[in-house]
């Protein structure tokens, strides 16, 4: 249908404006059970009986917008703030914030997946994790970069209002502790164990086990040993710890390339 406005004539089919006389006109399309607008012939609006598209005009979802870059944004009109999406080849992210300067709608926070990574920038603000059962949960302090968990004034780099749970490993055999053990318990019950500790490298610096010989029977009938890896040192001798009695226990802490140094040890009674 097209509306003629000097003469008030009313046909059949597209919706055209007479007076765009600009680049390519800008019309109405009516299709079967569609409607496209189209401002200067780009089909800008599409929409179907059950979804619009922005961009596009084969919408997969109830609304798709597409473009190059995509986005999509809601502002408030009374103070600016802002929720933008942005989709582009660099990466997709999502901003909080205001429209009140250029640049502004990441100034609460944003996330996104670019560079390689999965990122979640807080801006100048802490971040705060808690629900309905769990009011403090976690607390990121981004001034002071401390991280608090149970609490939301964490005065260290990391502070734990609660309990602390680490791995605890049995071992009745030998073998070589990795990062997935803390507690190493030894049970020389059946055999002798011999654990080893890691290679000791810059990238596991300030690692700590607690390693102790807890036997379930035959107390001290057999041989513990906790041994470096090749090549490194502990408490600055290139040799094991041995004779170790049950009950005796060594917390050990790497400090690089250097080697392990014990910086604590208990004797069982």
């Amino acid at each position: 249908m097209s509306y003629k406005y000097t003469t008030g004539s009313v046909r059949r089919g597209d919706i055209y404006f007479e007076d765009d006389t600009q680049g390519e006109q800008t019309y109405i399309d009516f299709g079967y059970d569609t409607i496209t607008l189209r401002p200067s012939g780009s089909a800008i609006l599409f929409a179907e009986d059950d979804a619009v598209g922005i961009g596009t005009t084969n919408p997969q979802t109830t609304l798709h917008v597409k473009g190059d870059p995509g986005q999509f944004r809601v502002e408030d009109t009374t103070v600016d703030y802002a929720y933008t999406i942005d989709c582009d080849g660099n990466g997709i992210r999502t901003h909080f914030g205001d429209m009140t300067a250029p640049g502004d709608e990441d100034a609460f926070m944003s996330f996104g997946a670019y560079s390689g990574i999965n990122r979640l920038d807080t801006a100048a603000r802490d971040f705060h994790i808690y629900g309905t059962n769990t009011t403090v949960g976690f607390y990121f302090d981004e001034s002071e970069g401390a991280f608090g968990f149970g609490t939301t004034t964490p005065y260290s780099t990391l502070q734990i209002a609660g309990s602390l749970q680490l791995n605890v490993t049995v071992f009745a055999s030998s073998d070589t502790l990795d990062e997935t053990h803390h507690v190493a318990v030894a049970d020389c019950n059946a055999a002798d164990v011999t654990l080893t500790l890691p290679a000791a490298t810059a990238a596991i610096t300030g690692r700590q086990y607690i390693i102790k010989r807890a036997d379930s029977s035959n107390s001290n009938a057999r041989a513990f040993v906790i041994a470096p890896g090749s090549g490194d040192d502990i408490d600055g001798a290139d040799s094991d710890i041995t004779n170790i009695d049950d009950g005796t226990s060594h917390t050990l802490i790497c400090i690089g390339s250097v080697g392990w140094i014990i910086v604590d040890k208990y004797v069982g009674i």
